[in-house]
């Protein structure tokens, strides 16, 4: 029998390079081919980075190379060195101590660094305070000035002189009280009547007994109760509170005059109108003979210059004053009114020679009610 005989074309020569490219070895091979072309890259261009090394350059490294070399001989072998080289060595040592010593001293403590910083933060501490203090004070001269300020843009304010002055025999005293922003008229005379008439209307839980028959009938009241009427009935006027001071070793009593806050006129209202009854006091009183008495609080000065101004300029008028407390309070007699009371014992009768009578005194000066 007769065989084909093979295909000898020229795809059969490939048939061993595709063996060996599948092949494990083969990929090997071209790997470590790939590599050595990489290596060689690779110190082409660490070549190229390096600086360039003269000869005298190189041969310095060399230099150096070779004494280092012989320093680690020396190091590794201590016999091998000799007197000079161990002298020179001490006195290396020998500067090393000195110096670490001077750097020892110039270095503090510990426990004095920590005292140093204390001392700082005491010294921060007390500045800030004084700081803090100075801010404040600063602060204070701040408001100073701007109430120098407001002080300097307002107009000025004439001021008279005081001419302390006592009041003429015949006149008459209109008494007022200025108190914030509002002027009152204490009429002591109504306020007299007010409270008689007060208990006269109250009737017999008032009234302790009748002395007398006719012109020279009087009536004796009882003492709290009156007291407590004249406050339970809020007597007074539109001006001002009243109150009863009776006591009990006498029969007269006093009057307590309290201003009240709503009551009186503003300021206001007394430089605008003429139907006021501050103004209506005011043109009752006779020119240049009666006067104007002011009680003024601390907080009514302004009100109190207004006030006295109206009456000098607009209605001729002499002025006195004087400061009183906030909480004002005028105690006057109540004239017209008899109370209980419980007299003191007689006293003892005198026992040997009488006492000589004593100088009269000089007939006192009439007060400076005027300014």
């Amino acid at each position: 029998m007769r065989h084909r005989g093979r295909n000898r074309s020229t795809t059969s020569n490939l048939d061993s390079l595709l063996d060996t490219m599948t092949n494990v070895v083969g990929i090997l091979v071209i790997v470590l081919i790939m590599t050595q072309v990489n290596v060689a890259d690779a110190i082409r261009r660490l070549r190229s980075s390096l600086p360039d090394v003269s000869e005298e350059q190189m041969g310095k490294l060399v230099e150096e190379v070779r004494n280092v070399d012989a320093e680690l001989v020396l190091l590794k072998s201590p016999d091998a060195l000799d007197a000079s080289r161990i002298e020179e060595v001490k006195e290396e040592v020998g500067l090393l101590r000195v110096e670490l010593e001077r750097e020892k001293q110039e270095i503090s403590p510990e426990n004095e660094i920590i005292e140093l910083i204390s001392a700082r933060e005491k010294s921060i501490k007390e500045e800030t305070l004084a700081m803090d203090a100075l801010e404040k004070k600063l602060s204070g001269l701040r408001v100073e000035l701007e109430t120098v300020k407001d002080l300097a843009s307002k107009p000025p304010v004439r001021v008279r002189l005081p001419d302390p002055r006592p009041a003429r025999d015949d006149a008459s005293e209109v008494l007022m009280v200025c108190m914030g922003d509002r002027v009152y008229v204490i009429d002591i005379p109504a306020f007299q009547l007010i409270a008689r008439r007060q208990l006269e209307g109250a009737g017999r839980k008032v009234v302790h007994t009748i002395e007398g028959t006719g012109d020279k009938r009087r009536t004796i009241y009882k003492r709290k109760a009156s007291e407590k009427f004249i406050v339970d009935n809020n007597a007074g006027n539109g001006m001002a509170f009243l109150n009863l001071r009776t006591y009990p070793d006498r029969p007269n009593a006093t009057l307590i005059i309290m201003p009240r806050p709503d009551g009186g006129e503003s300021i206001a209202e007394v430089r605008k109108s003429d139907r006021g009854v501050i103004r209506t006091m005011m043109q009752q009183a006779f020119r240049e003979r009666d006067y104007v008495y002011f009680y003024v609080t601390p907080d009514a000065f302004s009100t109190y210059l207004e006030a006295r101004r109206i009456a000098e300029v607009e209605h001729n008028l002499p002025v006195g004053w004087e400061f009183i407390g906030q909480d004002i309070k005028l105690y006057k007699g109540a004239a017209g009114l008899r109370f209980e009371y419980t007299p003191p014992p007689p006293a003892p009768p005198p026992t040997g020679k009488p006492k000589p009578k004593p100088k009269p005194k000089p007939k006192p000066e009439k007060p400076n009610v005027l300014d």
